[in-house]
């Protein structure tokens, strides 16, 4: 069949393609020169495709051209450089050779961000110089990370003008379903002992909340158009689309010991000291007189101190006695002096634009410039303030608040990566304090020596208590 219908393969970077090609074993287009800036293609001619989940295409194209650029090899190696033990020997062989792969304009912008995540967190920067390097980078038309499912498919022009012309449309995804498929259109065998090619450099794959968001800006108008148009035309299903459309990240398993360490508090409805403390949100006047007449917050720190201040303003001083009076009343424990307390709001505010997105790196640096740390003990838990039968008629638009699975696995996987960004930059051991008696994580904050704050009523609240509490310093804290 593909004899009868001149099949041709478009052989998109990093999806696959080594593969499709070796499988199918038609021409093929592929990687045009630098200096064309639009693929173009030949009249009757009959296509074949395989595309990827644009994020992971854009990850495996960073590494493949860094692994190349950053190549250990050397000269004396050049006789076992083939296509089975390097990426590309072409582009090895002219580094080694040379010192240089492509230019060296391109592998100094390669080599100038360390990982895939650095570049796309990048784009973004607030530091002109690196977002321009950045932009840079990813519109050079050199290499894969450019010339992606957007490129050769003019943005899902070519999708309009030739879907007649499209055969079949595979996945890297399914690759071997696929692959059986287009086999039988084309009444061809397969064979499935072709290797398939993977990256065994131990490369980092990880993209924060942040990277994920710019790059899925980044080709919103190129690769995303043109899979939108896939689909428009029928050659890819729901399912596949929407699966390109959510970038899944996933839980190291090296945090998963840690992350077990955090309790999930799924109805945590009425106990809420921002809220009622600074008398906001739709349920602040209810949670108060939960916390007075439900046996259960008897001798809390709340109910203490709501029991003798009734004033609209926060009284920090009063407050502050009642917290000292519960952690001795509870013989808790105390931060040392060189220990970094960073508080994390998650749980039900996953779905806020400003989850976890403060600059904690910067937050820890700065207090490393002047201090010997030994130990940074993150406070938190997974909290949920799901709304009551009692409640429900307050709510007037405000968010649900509640508990799914959906939001505690972002919650996981966002925190996952947040523990990787802190690992990698200090070596610096990470202890996890929590508890579902929130009045313990409250204290551990607002007595620790050097404390960082995140968002939201709660930190806004032990952050102030917190420099109360240091002018005072009255309770002595053991060093590490």
């Amino acid at each position: 069949m593909e004899q009868q219908v001149n099949a041709k393969f478009i052989h998109i970077g990093k999806c696959g393609g080594s593969y499709i090609k070796n499988t199918l074993k038609i021409p093929e287009y592929h990687f045009w020169p630098t200096r064309i800036k639009q693929p173009k293609y030949k009249k009757n001619e009959h296509y074949i495709i395989w595309i990827r989940d644009p994020i992971k295409r854009y990850i495996s194209a960073f590494n493949y051209a860094r692994s190349i650029i950053n190549t250990k090899k050397s000269k004396k190696q050049l006789h076992t450089i083939n296509k089975k033990t390097s990426p590309c020997p072409k582009r090895e062989i002219k580094k080694i050779k040379t010192g240089v792969a492509y230019n060296k304009k391109y592998d100094n912008l390669i080599l100038y961000f360390k990982s895939a995540n650095h570049l796309a967190e990048a784009l973004s920067s607030d530091n002109k110089i690196e977002r321009n390097k950045a932009l840079r980078l990813m519109n050079n038309s050199t290499e894969h990370i450019f010339k992606g499912i957007g490129w050769y498919l003019q943005n899902g022009d070519f999708i309009k003008k030739k879907h007649k012309e499209i055969l079949f449309v595979g996945s890297v995804e399914h690759m071997v379903k696929d692959c059986k498929a287009v086999c039988k259109l084309l009444h061809k065998s397969y064979h499935n002992n072709i290797p398939i090619r993977s990256n065994n450099n131990n490369t980092h794959k990880y993209l924060s909340p942040i990277a994920i968001r710019n790059i899925k800006h980044f080709f919103n108008n190129t690769d995303y158009k043109a899979i939108k148009e896939l689909y428009n035309y029928g050659f890819i299903d729901k399912h596949l689309l929407n699966s390109y459309d959510i970038y899944i990240e996933k839980v190291d398993d090296k945090h998963k010991d840690i992350i077990k360490q955090v309790k999930i508090l799924k109805n945590n409805s009425d106990y809420a000291f921002g809220d009622i403390l600074y008398r906001q949100g739709n349920r602040w006047e209810y949670r108060i007189q939960k916390v007075l007449t439900d046996t259960k917050y008897r001798n809390t720190i709340l109910f203490n101190y709501l029991k003798v201040n009734n004033t609209t303003n926060c009284n920090y001083t009063n407050l502050l006695n009642c917290i000292k009076e519960y952690n001795f009343k509870n013989k808790l424990p105390l931060p040392c002096n060189n220990e970094i307390v960073l508080h994390l709001r998650m749980g039900d505010t996953v779905t806020l634009d400003w989850y976890l997105k403060k600059n904690y790196v910067s937050a820890i640096e700065n207090i490393l410039k002047n201090n010997t740390i030994h130990k940074i003990t993150i406070v938190t838990c997974f909290s949920y303030g799901a709304w009551t039968k009692d409640s429900l008629h307050l709510r007037k638009g405000a968010p649900i608040w509640d508990y799914t699975v959906e939001k505690q696995q972002k919650n996981e996987e966002t925190f996952s990566a947040l523990l990787s960004k802190i690992q990698n930059q200090f070596n610096i051991p990470i202890h996890i304090y929590s508890n579902e008696d929130i009045d313990r994580d409250f204290c551990y904050c607002v007595f620790s020596k050097f404390y960082i704050n995140d968002r939201g009523g709660f930190d806004v609240l032990t952050e102030k208590l917190n420099q109360l509490y240091l002018k005072e310093n009255t309770i002595d804290h053991k060093v590490i």
